[in-house]
C-alpha cells in the first residue's frame, strides 16, 4: 500500500523544528507501507505430521480435489489405482517443499482418457510415509 503525503509550509513550525521546515511551495512524497503479520504459533505455517485427506467432493463427477500435508521437504508420489490394483493415473511424482498441498484429478488416466465410473484408491508415498484412501467416481 502506498500513501501520499502533502506537506504545506504553513503547517510546519520552522522556528522550533528547522530540520522539518519546507522553504517555498508544498512538497509531495509517497511512502510504501508494508504490513507483516506475526503468528503466535509459527508451527501452523507447516504441518506437524503427514496426512492424506479425503478427496472432496466424494463421490465426484467430473473433478475432485485431493489434499495432503507433508511436514518436511522430500520426494512425494500420489497415484490413483483401480480396485484390481492397476495404476490408473500418477498425479504427483516429484520433490516438494513442506506444506499443506492439494491437487485436482479430472477422472482421466495417464493417457488423458476418461475412465469409467467406479471405486478407486489413491495413495501417497512420501519420505517413508504411506497412506491410502478410497474415492468414488459417478457418471
Amino acid at each position: 500500500t502506498a500513501i501520499t503525503f502533502i506537506a504545506y509550509p504553513e503547517a510546519l513550525n520552522c522556528q522550533n523544528q528547522p530540520e522539518y521546515c519546507i522553504y517555498g511551495g508544498s512538497i509531495v512524497f509517497q511512502m510504501q507501507i508494508v504490513i507483516q503479520s506475526v503468528l503466535s504459533n509459527q508451527e501452523s505455517l507447516f504441518p506437524s505430521e503427514f496426512n492424506l485427506h479425503q478427496n472432496h467432493p466424494n463421490p465426484f463427477n467430473p473433478i475432485t480435489l485431493i489434499g495432503y500435508d507433508i511436514p518436511e521437504d522430500g520426494f512425494v508420489n500420489i497415484t490413483i489405482y483401480d480396485m484390481m490394483g492397476k495404476i490408473v493415473k500418477t498425479l504427483v511424482n516429484t520433490t516438494q517443499s513442506a506444506g499443506f498441498n492439494s491437487i485436482y484429478w479430472n477422472a482421466t488416466n495417464d493417457r488423458n482418457e476418461s475412465i469409467s465410473a467406479g471405486l478407486y484408491i489413491y495413495r501417497i508415498e512420501a519420505i517413508g510415509f504411506k497412506q491410502s484412501r478410497k474415492m468414488m467416481l459417478l457418471k
